[in-house]
Formats: structure tokens, C-alpha cells, sequence
């Protein structure tokens, strides 16, 4: 089965599903659980507000907001891997070469967009997104 693309954010919310009632004081801000991928990307590093980064030839790269910056994903084999808490509005760039494409997947693995090799960088709502599929073959 696939990761869950949503973990539970709040210790609170983890408390009551046990049947111990909440775990933190009402009002207390807890952070969501960072951006993380199974398999494991090549390459995951939080970038703090401003700062960039370059999507070498061969990968296909992504970055997803978190707190006061976004954490960039860059992947370098073909497969599917599995979003967790990816959220909001990001970038993604595809620097395959080849024609290999960088496809968007729902919760039920059904593509819904693909990213061209050569693209340097195009807006994506990682909202729906629950998989990003690396492929041979073009968009």
C-alpha cells in the first residue's frame, strides 16, 4: 500500500485516534511533518527563504514550501516514489535527458500532468499530487 500522502500534523490529533485524549494544550501550534518521499530521492535539502537551487542535467528536481523555505527534492532514477506531506504550491523542473518525462500522479496512480524533459521550472499544486513517476519515455 502506498504512504499515506497526509500524515497527522498535531500531536492532539495522534492522542485522541489512541484513545488518550490530547496530547498538547488547546491552541498550541505544532509544526506539520516535513516533505519526504519513499523511496528516498537522490537528494533532499532545506532551502531557507531566498535561496536557490540548480537541477543538474539527468535529474528531475522539485521543491515543496515548508515553514519559512521549502525542502528541494532531487531525483535521479526512473520509478514511482511516493509523496508524503507534500503541500501547497512548488516548482518542478525536469533536466532528464533522453525525452524522459516527470509524470504527476493522483492517490490512485492515474497521471495527471507531465513535465517535458528541458523544462527548468514550472509551477505545480502539490494538493493532488501523490506520486511522481520518472519514465523513459516522453510526455
Amino acid at each position: 500500500m502506498a504512504a499515506l500522502k497526509r500524515s497527522l500534523t498535531t500531536m492532539a490529533a495522534v492522542g485522541v485516534l489512541l484513545g488518550g485524549g490530547p496530547a498538547v494544550a488547546a491552541g498550541a501550534e505544532v509544526s506539520a511533518a516535513a516533505p519526504n518521499t519513499s523511496p528516498a530521492a537522490a537528494s533532499r535539502q532545506f532551502i531557507s527563504g531566498g535561496g536557490s537551487v540548480t537541477c543538474q542535467s539527468q535529474y528531475a528536481c522539485a521543491s515543496v514550501p515548508y515553514g519559512n523555505g521549502a525542502y528541494v527534492f532531487k531525483f535521479f532514477r526512473y520509478g514511482r516514489y511516493s509523496l508524503s506531506d507534500w503541500l501547497g504550491r512548488g516548482i518542478a523542473a525536469n533536466s532528464q535527458t533522453g525525452g524522459a518525462a516527470m509524470r504527476l500522479e493522483n492517490r490512485n496512480q492515474v497521471q495527471i500532468g507531465c513535465i517535458p524533459a528541458g523544462v527548468s521550472g514550472i509551477g505545480v499544486d502539490w494538493d493532488p499530487v501523490w506520486f511522481i513517476n520518472l519514465t523513459a519515455s516522453p510526455c
